[in-house]
C-alpha cells in the first residue's frame, strides 16, 4: 500500500470513529445541529408535544380572567431528514394537531372551540460549510434555509359558522421563509449546539403572524458509557437546552394586534437513550422561565415532550 493510500485509509477510519461519538451525545430535542450523519440524516423522527396556556397576564403580571380561558395544543411532529450528499440534508417536517380553547361566558355552561387535523409543512435544507474534526471531537457549522407550505387548513369554523381564531387554525395559510445558522462542537462526552433561526412570515386572508426569531442553546453530556467504543454501544445522554422565541406583533388588515407577540424563554432538561445503532427514545420537559408577552395574553405552563428516532 502506498503512503498516500495508507494516509487516506487512516483518515477514513478516523472519521468513522468520530461520527458515532458525535451522534452519541449531541442530539438535543429542539435545537438544530450542524451534523449531517447518523440520526441527523436518512432517519424518521416523531415526537409528541403538549402546549398548555392558562394564565392570563398583562405586562408580565398575572391578572384575573373573567372567561377562565385555557388553551391546550397536542402536536404529533413528523420529521424526515434525507442526506443529499455528505454536507447537505433536506428535512421535511409536518404536524398533526389537536387544539382546544375552553372558556366560560356569563349565564352559560363552559364552552369549547376545537380543531384537529394536518398542519403546515416545512422543507428545510441544511448545508454544512465548515468541518474541523479532531480526535474524539470536532467543530461544525451549517446554514439553514427553506420554505413553510400552507398544507394546514386556515379556514376552520365553529358550529355557528364563525371563523376560529388564528391560533386555533391548523395552518397559517401563508408561504413563509425560515433561514438560519447552526454551530456544533463536541469533545469526548460533552457536546454543545447553538442555532439561530429567523422566519419571515407572510399575510393570508388579511391576517399575518409576526416574524419569529428563535435562538437555541443546548448542552449535552453522555452519562453512559464512560468510554464510547462502537456503534453497538447503548448510550444514555442528558442535555439541557435554553430555547428563546421572539415573536413580533401580528397584524390584521395591516393594523398591529396589540395582544400578540413577545419574548418567551424555555429551560428544557431532557434525557435520551440510544438503544441500538438505529433506534433511540427521548423525552424533555419544557419550563417557561421568561414570558414577556405584549398586551394581555395567556402564558405558557411547563409541559412534557416524548419521541423516537429511527434510522432507515
Amino acid at each position: 500500500m502506498t503512503n498516500k493510500k495508507a494516509t487516506s485509509a487512516v483518515l477514513f477510519l478516523l472519521v468513522l470513529s468520530m461520527a458515532p461519538s458525535a451522534i452519541a451525545q449531541v442530539l438535543p430535542f429542539f435545537t438544530d445541529t450542524a451534523l449531517t450523519v447518523g440520526f441527523e440524516s436518512n432517519a424518521f423522527r416523531t415526537f409528541s408535544r403538549f402546549v398548555v396556556r392558562n394564565q392570563l397576564r398583562t405586562g408580565g403580571e398575572e391578572v384575573p380572567d373573567p372567561s377562565d380561558q385555557d388553551v391546550f395544543v397536542f402536536a404529533e411532529v413528523f420529521a424526515v431528514p434525507v442526506r443529499i450528499n455528505s454536507d447537505t440534508v433536506l428535512t421535511a417536517v409536518t404536524r398533526v394537531f389537536h387544539k382546544e380553547l375552553n372558556f366560560t361566558t356569563p349565564g352559560s355552561p363552559r364552552q369549547q372551540l376545537s380543531d384537529s387535523g394536518l398542519g403546515d409543512t416545512t422543507l428545510l435544507v441544511k448545508r454544512r460549510f465548515y468541518v474541523d474534526n479532531f480526535q474524539a471531537g470536532g467543530i461544525q457549522l451549517a446554514l439553514l434555509g427553506g420554505v413553510k407550505l400552507p398544507t394546514g387548513n386556515d379556514n376552520q369554523r365553529d358550529n355557528q359558522g364563525n371563523l376560529l381564531p388564528p391560533g386555533l387554525q391548523l395552518g397559517t395559510g401563508s408561504v413563509d421563509v425560515p433561514v438560519g445558522l447552526v454551530f456544533t462542537a463536541f469533545k469526548d462526552r460533552v457536546g454543545f449546539n447553538s442555532a439561530f433561526l429567523y422566519q419571515f412570515n407572510n399575510e393570508s386572508n388579511g391576517f399575518r403572524f409576526g416574524d419569529e426569531t428563535k435562538v437555541n442553546l443546548a448542552f449535552g453530556y453522555r452519562l453512559f458509557p464512560k468510554q464510547y467504543t462502537s456503534f453497538q454501544d447503548k448510550v444514555l445522554n442528558a442535555y439541557l437546552e435554553v430555547n428563546t422565541v421572539v415573536s413580533q406583533r401580528a397584524s390584521l388588515n395591516d393594523q398591529n394586534v396589540p395582544d400578540s407577540g413577545g419574548t418567551t424563554v424555555f429551560l428544557t432538561p431532557g434525557i435520551q437513550a440510544v438503544l441500538n445503532p438505529r433506534f433511540l427514545v427521548e423525552a424533555a420537559f419544557q419550563i417557561p422561565v421568561v414570558q414577556e408577552l405584549n398586551g394581555t395574553q395567556l402564558a405558557f405552563v411547563p409541559t412534557a415532550n416524548v419521541g423516537i428516532r429511527v434510522l432507515f
